[in-house]
Formats: C-alpha cells, structure tokens, sequence
C-alpha cells in the first residue's frame, strides 16, 4: 500500500468534532498543524506521521477510510474510530488507545466529576439543612425573634 516519496502522511486529529485529517506535507507537518490551527478555533493534534511516502500513499489510505469519510469522500476529514485509530497506531509506532483515551476522560470524566460533586454539595446542604435551620432560630432567638407558626 505504502509508496516511497519524499513526503510524509499525517495524522491530525480535531478532539472537539472526533475527526482525524489525513493528508500529505512535503513541508514540516507542524507547520501544517498551526496553518490548520489557524482556521480552527478547536485544538487539533498530530497523532503521527508516515515518512517518506507519496501522495499515492495518502490517496490508498483514504480510499482504506472512504466510509469513514466525514463528507462522503469529499474531504481529507475522516471520524475517529477505533479502526482508524488502531490502523494509525499500527503504522506509526504511537499507542493510540492510551492517548485517545485521555481526551475522552478530559471531554466526559471531567464534566461528570464536576457535575458528581455539586451534586453531593447539594445533597449535604439538604440533610443539614434542618441543622442549618435550626442553628439560625436559635441565634434569631438570642435577640428576641421567634418563628411564626
């Protein structure tokens, strides 16, 4: 599949949308990163790259992925899935499971930790809330005030 070139096939992945780019640089892929970055309000990543490939290259790993394509071919923007990501962790030596991984605990895990937490506030606000009561008749009480009944 992989034809010798003088480029590299990168993987960039835009954690907000789940999307990978696949596309081809003979140029330095991070300076492709921060050219896309630019016209991306979301962080994108690169996940890794293909050395020394071709524009053939890219063109047979999207045409691997073309159900995957986020237009239905007409675009270099592919849904993250775990073939993809495994295909690109085959083929690029980097651990995508881990790595992606960590972008989904930050994206939900971190949200519902928030979420779980003021809901236990709530929850301890409510069970002492008859303490809370009853500690401020008590000091309205000291000054002459008594609840109505």
């Amino acid at each position: 599949m992989f034809l010798s070139g003088e480029g590299l096939v990168y993987f960039i992945l835009d954690r907000a949308s789940d999307a990978i780019k696949i596309g081809y640089t003979t140029g330095d892929v991070m300076q492709r990163l921060r050219a896309l970055q630019t016209g991306n309000p979301q962080g994108l990543e690169v996940l890794g790259c293909l050395s020394n490939q071709s524009m053939a290259t890219e063109a047979a790993i999207h045409a691997l992925f073309k159900h995957l394509n986020i237009s239905g071919g007409g675009t270099e923007w592919f849904r993250a899935t775990p073939e993809l990501l495994r295909f690109i962790g085959e083929h690029t030596g980097v651990t995508m499971g881990s790595r992606f991984a960590w972008g989904w605990v930050a994206q939900f895990a971190v949200p519902l930790c928030v979420v779980g937490m003021l809901a236990l506030i709530a929850y301890i606000c409510w069970v002492r809330s008859d303490r809370i009561i009853e500690e401020l008749e008590q000091a309205l009480a000291v000054v002459g005030w008594t609840p109505a009944d």
